[in-house]
């Protein structure tokens, strides 16, 4: 599914700001997050649709609005979803020092809903990082918050029960074919026992 994208922003628009107030960019001084955003895109991605798909070259994302789902794909194609993003999330920290001919990405995002993503140039943040510690140092910041989550999310899957596997497999189901809306009335149905079954040994 295609995405819109707007054109170039020079600085931070309202939008934006918000985002940055709620990401890592945050403890960061002003001069340093405007050159960070400097000449960033705006892309808006309707539900369905994917980011950082082959052929396009990696760029480092902040969400700024809605939901998605970041997976890591495998080589036969196979997708393991590692992480959920939400307005602040940063995507893309992991590809500022990545060689551009590494080959195509090994991880996209997937809109659950209407997203809005501001898409930033990977050499600029590797610039600014190698120029200024306070960028690298909160950069390794974010990949470690970022790694707890999935080393977190790769122990549930494996110490999982069937039956604990089976009931996140219908929830992800539910959120990829549905959505939030579809996701969220299989959790109403019935709560307590949804609760009961992740908890079941």
């Amino acid at each position: 599914m295609s995405f819109r994208a707007r054109p170039r922003i020079a600085k931070l628009d309202e939008l934006l700001a918000s985002a940055v107030r709620k990401s890592f960019l945050a403890n960061l001084p002003a001069d340093v997050v405007d050159r960070l955003v400097e000449g960033a895109f705006r892309v808006e991605l309707p539900a369905g649709a994917l980011s950082g798909v082959a052929n396009r070259a990696p760029l480092v994302q902040l969400v700024a609005a809605g939901l998605l789902r970041f997976v890591r794909v495998a080589a036969d194609g196979r997708t393991i979803a590692q992480r959920h993003l939400r307005c602040g999330d940063v995507a893309g920290i992991g590809t500022v020092f990545k060689s551009l001919d590494a080959g195509k990405p090994t991880a996209r995002s997937e809109a659950l809903a209407h997203s809005v993503l501001y898409e930033f140039s990977p050499e600029r943040w590797r610039l600014e990082a190698e120029r200024d510690a306070r960028v690298a140092v909160a950069m390794l910041r974010d990949l470690s918050r970022v790694a707890e989550i999935a080393i977190d999310e790769m122990a549930e899957r494996a110490l999982a029960s069937l039956r604990q596997r089976v009931v996140r497999q219908l929830l992800e189901a539910a959120e990829r074919n549905g959505g939030p809306e579809l996701l969220g009335s299989v959790v109403l149905r019935d709560p307590q026992r949804l609760s009961d079954e992740l908890r079941a040994p």
